[in-house]
């Protein structure tokens, strides 16, 4: 009698995973045809932005290219007060914000360009690590050597990825305040850092770390049988 072994929750993210990377590789490959094509054509409705990375193309909506960066401004506003509170005085500050603008082919389009290939790569190519550690937890060998080694370039490019993202908001800023006037507002540049995604670093460590432990035991455990 055969019995049927019930599918393992590690072959249905696997399927998921591979959904993702067909995807993103698609969307990485378009992205790409567009951006070489746009340095020898003008494509009507080009749409891009970095932080979070996206590029589109809305020919109904815009005759020309346009960007959308990340900004921070402080309001030049008047007295703020709260009488039923008690409080006499409050400040609107640190609003973020997204800027769209018509843009020209130029370094800050193309430097955006790359930054947007390179961040659509590094998301193919987390996916893909994930996809192995989970074959190999799927095939019954958790603490395969090669896994704690994938977990833990992950965990350094979430670490890695949160400083250069938390940099380019700040350049973004930047740009925005060096260029830019509106009234009312003042811009400014504010590197917007997220604790949040290096304790999602570090715990990925821990877990690399735990993993290199569990290998180094089924080791010791396979030499002694």
């Amino acid at each position: 009698m055969n019995v049927k072994r019930p599918r393992s929750p590690a072959s249905f993210l696997i399927a998921l995973l591979l959904v993702v990377r067909v995807a993103v590789a698609i969307v990485l490959v378009v992205t790409i045809a567009i951006l070489a094509l746009s340095l020898f054509a003008d494509i009507r409705g080009l749409e891009m932005t970095v932080v979070p990375p996206s590029f589109g193309v809305n020919p109904e909506s815009h005759s020309g290219w346009s960007m959308t960066i990340p900004i921070s401004v402080a309001v030049d506003q008047g007295r703020i007060a709260a009488p039923s509170l008690g409080i006499e005085r409050a400040e609107i500050h640190d609003l973020r914000g997204s800027l769209r603008f018509p843009v020209q082919r130029g370094r800050l389009f193309l430097g955006n360009g790359l930054l947007l290939i390179l961040g659509i790569g590094v998301v193919l190519w987390m996916a893909t690590e994930l996809q192995r550690v989970l074959r190999t937890v799927r095939e019954g060998k958790p603490f395969a050597p090669s896994n704690a080694a994938r977990i833990g370039r992950i965990a350094w490019v979430v670490i890695v990825g949160e400083f250069a993202r938390a940099a380019i908001v700040y350049l973004e800023n930047s740009y925005a305040a060096s260029h830019f006037t509106a009234e009312g507002l003042r811009f400014t540049a504010r590197a917007d850092f997220s604790v949040l995604a290096i304790l999602e670093g570090v715990i990925l460590l821990v877990i690399a770390e735990v993993f290199r432990i569990g290998t180094r035991l089924d080791e010791d455990q396979s030499l002694t049988v």
